[in-house]
């Protein structure tokens, strides 16, 4: 194709546009050359400026071309990507770009950039070198990469073979102990796509190459270049991983490259214990542990040996603990504890510790930028509260496949932060694949940057929340973002608006999606900037929500560890005096007959007085 772009000065959107739909398509493109800026020259010194792309061999195409049939002096520019090449790089294709050595920056990009001021005997030279360079990949055979360079494990051989194998090529193998200097060639029988390299020494380094020949006679544009070493004891196992899994952990690891492995040793040590072999003549790269205990973490270690019974070092460890989902629940505080516009350490856990108090639980933190949850740990727990109340940091999507796989499980996850849900998401709009679409039925999410979030109306159970007007944000946030729902999708709270604005005001700000492998909720909204009273009813409802049971007992209405009369006192007060909801509703309701009402203080007075029965579990939740 012979293409002349548009746009290259504005950000090369015609070369993008053809690369772009060249890929889309699937085309062959063997190679794209491009010229730009090649018919001015000051002087009598006819240099050109060839430049590459991402591999630098490319340019030696126009290099061998200008030698062969013009007297341009080729001098090599390193790699840029300003012109139309690199669209085609971007996309991985194979560019060169020829530019004129001496650059008309008299003339680029003004009105005396015309005919009469270029030099047409050495744009012909240009012409001719770009004609060669053409012809010559077009008569090249195709590149030969090396898939694999196995060690014969005596010491002295290596095993070169490649994949990619043409019935008309002749094929030649070139090595050394240098890179790029092949001191031996050798023939490659017909046929054959593999070569045994013999003679070599051990611990010695060999770079290796594949020279494919078509039936043309023509080799490639340039040569792919591998190395080995021939050793006589196995190598260690690498890239050994240890992955939990349901009441098992999955090992894997690369193969090892010598001929004459035999086996592999796999040996496992719990955190507080010793080593012990788990298997000690296993055939493959793949093994899952089911004699893992739950709640405990294994290190692993895996060796290889040969035919001779050479035993190679260790791999380096890999750890986990096999996943149970049978922790009641794990509260990541990823909220950056610094003081100002954030809480103190010290206000931090205060409010965290009031509004988790009744609830058993695990903590963990998440402070700096490359802080995420393991598979490991978040697979002991069947809930997860994610909470994210700072204004510096969204650390939510370093954890999205780790949250992707604990979902996959009958689990439940919370997350709720100030912008968390539109740092996570990545966009407003949302589709099928997209984190929030699959896993909360959001399909889209906009906020609201102005200071106009006061707090949110619950609905279908949940509690109605405001921000604490004591709060570094006087009870007005912005940046509080609404929700588009999918079918299925339970609005829970609508937004607040301090002044009414109708694109916001009643819109979904929070939603609880039940999936076939558990239940989700997401808030657009921070916990800590809520009022305490408000964020530990919120918080009860979610954790009973998810089915778990707090650790107060049944009647210890107002959550301070003992029934007394001041329970009554809270449950007259809801009943008769708009009094606030208990924080967890199932403990006001005595009598276990699913409501709170009369019946129910009149049994508290029974229990603490009359020698009435103890009261039962609520049910109303």
């Amino acid at each position: 194709m012979f293409v002349g772009f548009s746009a290259e000065e504005v950000g090369l959107y015609g070369s993008a546009a053809l690369a772009g739909r060249l890929y889309s398509t699937g085309q062959d493109v063997d190679f794209m050359l491009n010229f730009d800026m090649v018919a001015y020259t000051e002087d009598e010194f006819d240099d050109v400026t060839l430049i590459s792309g991402s591999v630098p061999q490319t340019v030696d195409v126009l290099a061998a071309a200008a030698e062969r049939v013009t007297n341009l002096i080729p001098q090599y520019g390193g790699v840029t990507g300003n012109s139309d090449h690199a669209s085609f790089n971007a996309y991985g294709y194979l560019v060169a770009y020829g530019q004129e050595g001496d650059f008309n920056y008299p003339g680029w990009h003004t009105d005396i950039d015309i005919s009469s001021r270029l030099d047409f005997p050495y744009f012909e030279q240009v012409v001719r070198m770009a004609a060669a360079a053409i012809g010559h990949i077009d008569n090249a055979a195709h590149l030969t990469p090396i898939e694999n360079i196995y060690d014969g494990g005596d010491g002295q051989s290596l095993r070169v073979a490649w994949g990619d194998c043409e019935a008309d090529y002749t094929y030649k193998v070139l090595y050394g102990t240098t890179s790029g200097v092949y001191t031996d060639t050798v023939d490659v029988p017909p046929s054959a796509c593999y070569y045994d390299l013999t003679g070599l020494t051990t611990g010695q380094e060999y770079y290796i190459a594949v020279l494919g020949i078509n039936s043309l006679g023509y080799g490639p544009l340039y040569l792919i270049e591998d190395s080995g070493t021939p050793y006589v004891i196995p190598r260690p196992p690498t890239n050994l991983t240890a992955e939990p899994d349901y009441q098992k952990i999955i090992l894997s690891w690369d193969e090892n490259i010598e001929l004459d492995l035999n086996h592999y040793t796999i040996l496992r040590k719990p955190s507080d214990g010793s080593w012990s072999v788990l298997e000690a003549f296993y055939p493959t790269t793949y093994y899952e542990d089911v004699t893992a205990l739950n709640h405990v973490e294994y290190d692993y270690i895996v060796l290889a040996v040969d035919d001779d019974m050479n035993e190679s070092d260790s791999s380096l460890a890999a750890t986990a603990v096999a996943a149970s989902f049978d922790y009641p629940l794990l509260f990541v505080d990823e909220t950056l504890a610094s003081g100002g516009i954030n809480p103190t350490p010290e206000e931090e856990d205060a409010f965290y510790g009031s509004i988790f108090s009744v609830w058993p639980h695990d903590e963990y933190d998440i402070d700096a930028g490359g802080d995420k949850l393991s598979r490991s740990l978040s697979g002991q727990y069947k809930s997860i509260i994610w909470i994210d109340d700072d204004v510096s940091t969204q650390l939510l999507s370093n954890s999205l496949d780790s949250l992707e796989w604990f979902l996959s499980y009958n689990s439940n996850l919370f997350v709720a932060g100030w912008q968390t849900i539109a740092w996570a998401a990545g966009s407003s709009q949302q589709s099928s694949g997209d984190f929030m679409y699959d896993n909360f039925g959001i399909s889209a999410i906009e906020e609201d940057p102005n200071f106009d979030f006061i707090g949110a109306t619950g609905e279908n159970g949940w509690p109605s929340v405001q921000v604490d007007p004591d709060n570094v944000f006087s009870g007005v946030m912005p940046y509080i973002a609404i929700f588009t729902t999918l079918p299925g999708a339970q609005v829970i709270y609508r937004f607040n608006s301090s002044t009414s604005d109708p694109e916001f005001q009643d819109q979904p700000a929070g939603v609880a999606y039940e999936t076939a492998h558990g239940k989700r909720v997401a808030l657009s909204f921070p916990i800590y900037n809520l009022t305490e009273s408000d964020a530990q009813a919120l918080i009860s409802k979610v954790c009973t929500y998810f089915g778990m049971e707090s650790s107060h007992s049944n009647g210890d209405v107002n959550l301070d560890g003992v029934i007394n009369i001041l329970d009554i006192t809270y449950v007259i007060f809801y009943i008769f005096l708009a009094g606030p909801p208990p924080p967890i509703m199932n403990l006001a309701d005595v009598n276990g007959d699913c409501t709170i009402d009369l019946f129910d203080i009149n049994y508290l007075i029974s229990y603490l007085y009359l020698l009435g029965p103890a009261p039962v579990a609520g049910c109303v939740e």
